[in-house]
């Protein structure tokens, strides 16, 4: 076994024992839940899931959509992708299409309708 250092957490008690029941749902201890979310942070070397203070945040996404994120290696793949997209539509009608058109289709596409 590695070498491991323990930590200290002060949490919400309702918090702490909503986390164990999900945990015990799905066959894991709090110390695995943590190292599950402490690994996959270091690997994507940042928070793993998307933080915001937006009010028109939408989540979960449409499964079609979540399953075509996952298909890009990051994120940020995914939405350079779907820009990469946006623009080739701008430059095959440049002057059918106004910049409020645009992110309005952007939008769309991040939120699965399209």
């Amino acid at each position: 076994m590695s070498d491991t250092t323990n930590i200290n957490l002060r949490l919400d008690k309702e918090l702490k024992a909503q986390s164990e029941e999900l945990f015990a749902k799905l066959g894991i201890n709090m110390t695995t839940a943590m190292n599950i979310f402490l690994r996959q942070a270091v690997r994507e070397q940042a928070i793993p899931f998307q933080i915001t203070a937006r009010k028109d945040y939408r989540f979960p996404a449409p499964p079609e959509v979540l399953a075509e994120i996952k298909s890009y290696p990051t994120y940020d793949d995914y939405v350079a992708a779907k820009l990469r997209e946006a623009d080739m539509m701008s430059a095959e009608d440049p002057t059918g299409c106004s910049m409020d058109e645009m992110k309005a289709h952007v939008r769309d596409l991040f939120n699965g309708k399209k």
